[in-house]
């Protein structure tokens, strides 16, 4: 039986992500590559702006701090890291 996995779970969070930046990634890719007849700069507009909303609607802060778990010794993600602590403290 497949096990219900949290929003704070390693697992949902590198998954939805990921379907989140591929999906915006194919609509982007799609919409401004294809040829359609009946498709307008209008609209394309709108696809692109549900991309970009797909983006921003990714938890960057969760996906770091997993990979900084993940990779303790990297510099980058403590620095990440560091960078949050600073403004949380503000």
């Amino acid at each position: 039986m497949a096990k219900k996995h949290s929003a704070s779970s390693k697992i949902y969070i590198f998954t939805d992500s990921i379907f989140k930046l591929s999906l915006a990634l194919y609509i982007l890719i799609f919409v401004w590559t294809s040829s359609y007849e009946g498709l307008r700069w209008e609209e394309k507009m709108v696809f692109s702006f549900s991309a970009a909303l797909l983006i921003y609607d990714i938890n960057y802060t969760a996906v770091v701090d997993e990979l900084a778990k993940v990779f303790p010794d990297n510099i980058l993600f403590a620095h990440l890291r560091r960078v949050e602590q600073i403004k949380a403290d503000s």
